[in-house]
């Protein structure tokens, strides 16, 4: 008695690669050098690759959350920045250096 051939499947699908969430985290690391402009535009375009690559359109889920989460850091640090040095021209707080 023979058995009849196994049939053969191949290799596992890969999921697309997320063209998205490299741009994304691009943007989002260049958010240091643009006072926070890019990082803006990488928050925005983290959170859809994320969505994407949550609902299985493409890979990339990793990447995509570090792209979102850098964005919001890079953001937070400009502001603070921001706050800081407007309080620190208009007089609101004193400069411990100068008195």
């Amino acid at each position: 008695m023979t058995y009849p051939p196994v049939p053969y499947y191949g290799p596992p699908p890969v999921p697309r690669e997320n063209k998205l969430a490299t741009g994304a985290l691009v943007c989002s690391l260049a958010g240091f050098f643009t006072v926070g402009l890019s990082a803006i535009a990488g928050i925005v375009m983290g959170h859809l690759a994320y969505g994407r690559a949550r609902r299985g359109e493409a890979g990339g889920r990793g990447i995509a959350a570090a792209a979102f989460i850098c964005g919001y850091v890079v953001l937070a640090l400009w502001v603070g920045f921001g706050v800081t040095f407007t309080l620190l021209v208009t007089g609101t707080i004193v400069n411990p250096l100068t008195g």
